[in-house]
C-alpha cells in the first residue's frame, strides 16, 4: 500500500484499478506524461515500427553473410556476428513489444501493458546490455591484435571468444532473472548504470591505448623513411602489412563505437537523473525518446559496418546479388 500511495502523489496519477499497478515498471508505468505525450507515443510507435522492419532485414542479411563467408570467420568478425545477433533480437522482439506497449499506454489499456512492459524491458535491457558488452570485448580484442602482433592468432581464437560471449550471456541473463524476481527499479537502474559505465570505461581505456600504439607506429614509419634506403624500407613495409591492417580494422571499429556512444550517452544521463531527481513527465518523455535512439543504433549498425569494412561490404553485396539472380 505504501508503494501505491507514493505512486498517486504529485505527478503520478492512479489507473483504473490500483491493484493492477506493475511493480516492476512502476517508475514510468503509472506516471502521466505531459499534454503532448499521446502524440509523442504515436510518432514513436510509427518510427519504432519502421526501425523494427529495417533492423530485422539489415541484421538478418549481415548474419547470413557472415555465416556463409568462411573468410570472415575471424575473432573480430565473430564478435561482430554476436553484436548483430543482439541487434536482431531488438528488431524481432524488443521493438514490437515497445510499439505494443506505447500504443496500449496511449489508449490507456493498462490490463495488458504491465505484462508487455515487463517483457519489453527485460528483452530490451538484455539485448542492449549485451551490445555494450560486445563492443567492449571488440575494443579489447583490437588492442590485443596491435600489442600481440604474430602471437595474436594463437592467443585470440574463436573458441576463446565464444567462451567470453557465453560468460556475458550468463551475466546478463542472471540480471534479467533477478529483475523478474522483483528487484526494485532503483536497484535495477543502479546495476544497469554501473554495468554500462564499466564497459564504456573499458572501451575508453582500450581505445586510448590503441591511439598511442598507432601514433607510435606512425612515428616509427616516418623515422625509418628518413634513414632507410628505398629497398630495405619496402621490405619493412611488407613486414608491417599485417600490423597496418590491424590498425585499419581498429579505426573502422572506432566509428562503430563512436556511433554507439552518441546513441547511449543520453539514455545513461536520463537514468542518472532519475536516481537523483523525481521522475517527472518531461523526464519520462526524454526516457522514451532516448530509448528509441538506442534502437536506431541497432538498426543502423549493419549499414555502418558495410560502409567502413570493405570485406564485409563485398561479402554482403555478393550475397544480395546471388539472392536476386
Amino acid at each position: 500500500m505504501a508503494e501505491l500511495n507514493d505512486i498517486t502523489k504529485g505527478n503520478f496519477t492512479p489507473i483504473k484499478d490500483p491493484t493492477t499497478v506493475c511493480h516492476l515498471i512502476a517508475m514510468y508505468h503509472s506516471l502521466k506524461g505531459p499534454a503532448y505525450f499521446p502524440q509523442l507515443l504515436l510518432w514513436l510507435s510509427i518510427f519504432d515500427g519502421i526501425l523494427a522492419v529495417v533492423g530485422v532485414f539489415s541484421n538478418g542479411v549481415l548474419l547470413v553473410t557472415i555465416w556463409f563467408t568462411p573468410r570472415l570467420h575471424s575473432p573480430s568478425i565473430t564478435l561482430l556476428f554476436c553484436l548483430a545477433c543482439t541487434d536482431l533480437l531488438n528488431g524481432i522482439l524488443s521493438l514490437p513489444l515497445v510499439v505494443a506497449y506505447q500504443l496500449l499506454e496511449r489508449a490507456n489499456k493498462m490490463d495488458w501493458s504491465c505484462t508487455i512492459g515487463t517483457a519489453m524491458e527485460s528483452s530490451a535491457w538484455t539485448a542492449s546490455g549485451l551490445s555494450v558488452a560486445f563492443l567492449a570485448v571488440i575494443a579489447v580484442e583490437r588492442l590485443l591484435a596491435l600489442k600481440l602482433h604474430l602471437r595474436y592468432i594463437t592467443v585470440v581464437t574463436n573458441s576463446r571468444v565464444l567462451v567470453v560471449v557465453a560468460i556475458l550471456l550468463l551475466y546478463f541473463t542472471s540480471i534479467m532473472i533477478l529483475r523478474l524476481l522483483g528487484v526494485a527499479q532503483r536497484t535495477y537502474n543502479i546495476i544497469s548504470i554501473f554495468t554500462i559505465c564499466l564497459f564504456i570505461l573499458i572501451i575508453s581505456v582500450s581505445y586510448s591505448k590503441i591511439y598511442k600504439i598507432v601514433r607510435h607506429h606512425q612515428r616509427a614509419v616516418i623515422s625509418q623513411l628518413c634513414i632507410t634506403k628505398n629497398n630495405s624500407f619496402t621490405n619493412t613495409v611488407g613486414n608491417r602489412s599485417d600490423f597496418s591492417k590491424a590498425v585499419k580494422t581498429a579505426i573502422d571499429f572506432f566509428y562503430v563505437l563512436g556511433f554507439f556512444v552518441v546513441s547511449y550517452v543520453p539514455f545513461v544521463c536520463i537514468l542518472v537523473a532519475s536516481l537523483i531527481t523525481e521522475f517527472s513527465p518531461a523526464l519520462k518523455s526524454a526516457y522514451y525518446c532516448s530509448a528509441t535512439a538506442i534502437f536506431a543504433n541497432s538498426t543502423l549498425n549493419p549499414y555502418l559496418y558495410c560502409w567502413k569494412m570493405r570485406d564485409v561490404r563485398k561479402a554482403v553485396l555478393k550475397i544480395l546479388r546471388n539472392k536476386t539472380l
